[in-house]
């Protein structure tokens, strides 16, 4: 029997381009950026680096979260897929210190698994809780035009913190004049919510939450807005200025459910805490940190990793681990003269080049150990994290699921938008993009258009035909 071998086919689209016709449609796309935007933009295949298009690819701009794909690399690089931090209880005399490195995803159920533990020592009594701050040597916030804000993504950043250090706030329509509000996911001593939603017909909601500060010991946070009654209950949040109370407080409240006496919720922060070790708990490991602040760009667990870069000799801080990240970028030609101030890139004086970008994937790709965590962190297009809403505008023959890529997004000063990541040919090659853009416009309402760009940009990768 004979059979006739037929060569592969691989079916193009109508909108198929030879790499000229791609350069073309893409040097005309970048023109219509407007005229007060800056762009930098490399495009290149995975392995080799064949340069597809660029343009300013060596111009260094705001890349935004874009950055937490150089922490995420840098950190994967040195601290290795397996990295975890740990969270301790100690009881000292008569008191019991909680005290972590940086645990950036230390969140309430965890936190009762210690109390769990604790209980299991036999302890039934402390006069109080503290606090260990040791690991860093600062408190701090990535914005500094944001210090009023109480949006989640501006929380306080600490090596010792609960739930992302934010306030868990439900709002739970009953029907009335009012919504029900309470604080979670652990009720506590530490807040308390002050109630100014109205309810009304619908489904609708526009909630906000402000924090107000302290009062008789409590930190108030004013939840204001409106809510339909036909809307499920909805989860808001709100971020907590003094994170070792926060903690404490959840811990004390904790304890008690743990048959535990405990006479005050917050006795003060330590430093390196003496005493007997009765409770422990590592943190998941770094590859799953950091999926998790990649795919939802997570700007707190971005800085705990960060912070963990620096903590080779004394206590940690954003000096030491920008330069751990500095002499990282060094390492690569295409990244001199980048600065990166924190992890996050919650920051106005962060400078990133497109070609930096490229090249940290391509050294990670040669690198395989820390590729396949890298790439794995990237949300999947139209489907997870901040990917899931985009590229609902896309041509017909635009698969968003072969599009993997870190989102960033800033705006209370200028516009700084930027996407980069991995996609595919129409004839299969593996490519990276890095597009960063800069408007000065400072009109929120522009973003929408800068994504789109974005978006068309991929549009036209996936068309290319080499």
């Amino acid at each position: 029997m004979r059979f006739l071998l037929l060569p592969f086919l691989i079916p193009f689209t109508a909108s198929a381009l030879t790499l000229t016709e791609f350069q073309e449609k893409m040097r005309a796309h970048v023109a219509e950026l407007p005229g007060k935007a800056a762009a930098s933009v490399r495009i290149e295949v995975l392995g080799n680096g064949q340069a597809l298009f660029t343009h300013d690819d060596d111009v260094k701009l705001i890349p935004a979260s874009d950055a937490k794909l150089i922490t995420a690399a840098a950190a994967l690089d040195k601290l290795g897929a397996g990295y975890s931090f740990e969270t301790r209880v100690v009881h000292s005399g008569e008191n019991l210190v909680i005290t972590s490195n940086g645990d950036p995803y230390l969140v309430s159920e965890r936190l009762w698994l210690l109390a769990r533990d604790v209980a299991r020592s036999g302890i039934k009594k402390v006069a109080a809780i503290q606090v260990g701050t040791a690991a860093f040597s600062e408190t701090y916030k990535g914005l500094t035009d944001f210090e009023d804000s109480g949006e989640p993504f501006t929380a306080l950043v600490s090596p010792t913190a609960l739930n992302f250090n934010s306030l868990e706030i439900h709002v739970i329509p009953t029907g009335g004049k009012h919504p029900r509000v309470e604080a979670g996911p652990v009720p506590s001593a530490y807040a308390e919510v002050k109630n100014e939603v109205a309810e009304n017909g619908g489904s609708g909601k526009a909630i906000t939450v402000k924090p107000l500060g302290f009062s008789n010991g409590k930190e108030t946070f004013l939840v204001s807005g409106a809510i339909g009654r036909n809307s499920p209950p909805v989860v808001v949040y709100g971020i907590v200025s003094n994170p070792e109370a926060h903690i404490a407080s959840v811990f004390a409240a904790l304890l008690r459910k743990e048959g535990i006496t405990v006479g005050k919720d917050f006795g003060g922060t330590v430093g390196e805490p003496a005493g007997t070790l009765v409770a422990s708990q590592d943190s998941l490991p770094l590859q799953d940190l950091v999926r998790l602040f990649n795919t939802y760009s997570n700007n707190f667990m971005a800085e705990e990793v960060f912070q963990a870069l620096g903590a080779n000799d004394g206590p940690s801080s954003l000096k030491k681990s920008a330069q751990v990240v500095a002499e990282f970028l060094q390492r690569h030609a295409e990244c001199k003269e980048s600065v990166m101030t924190n992890g996050s890139g919650l920051s106005w004086d962060t400078r990133i080049s497109a070609h930096c970008f490229t090249a940290i994937i391509q050294n990670a790709h040669r690198e395989f150990r820390v590729f396949a965590d890298l790439l794995g962190s990237l949300p999947a297009g139209g489907q997870t994290g901040t990917l899931k809403n985009r590229f609902k505008r896309a041509g017909e023959d635009f698969e968003a699921g072969k599009v993997r890529g870190k989102t960033g997004t800033l705006w209370s000063k200028q516009l700084a938008t930027s996407l980069t990541g991995l996609t595919s040919t129409a004839t299969g090659e593996k490519v990276i993009f890095s597009l960063i853009e800069n408007d000065q416009r400072k009109d929120p309402s522009k973003l929408g258009g800068l994504k789109g760009w974005e978006e068309k940009c991929l549009e036209l990768v996936q068309q290319l035909r080499l």
